[in-house]
């Protein structure tokens, strides 16, 4: 039981730090680049193929599931308190990165 609770806390705190990305991107202005390909980005507005859905929901709820799935075999090894700081704190810095990088990289190209 105990581990089940550390797992739903840790998808709870990966959908935490995912939802802050989301709104620290929409708050941020990117310079945009004079080298933009003309494509459509938008999902609700353009005709995306079913694999791009995935793909997005993925996105979205993927950082969340990888948090739970070490929070639940962290609590099976019984990991130490820095053990997990140190741990949670990778795994925020990657989610960062996947959510800001991309944004970045293609304001800086």
């Amino acid at each position: 039981m105990r581990r089940f609770l550390a797992a739903i806390s840790a998808i709870a705190l990966g959908l935490l730090v995912t939802s802050a990305c989301g709104y620290l991107n929409g708050h941020i202005n990117w310079p945009i680049s004079q080298t933009r390909k003309h494509r459509c980005y938008d999902i609700e507005h353009c005709n995306v193929p079913w694999w791009i859905i995935v793909l997005f929901v993925g996105m979205i709820f993927g950082p969340s599931l990888v948090y739970g799935v070490v929070a639940f075999f962290g609590t099976g090894r019984c990991w130490s308190l820095t053990r997990w700081c140190a741990t949670f704190a990778v795994l925020a810095l990657l989610t960062i990165c996947l959510y800001l990088g991309e944004h970045a990289y293609r304001s800086f190209t």
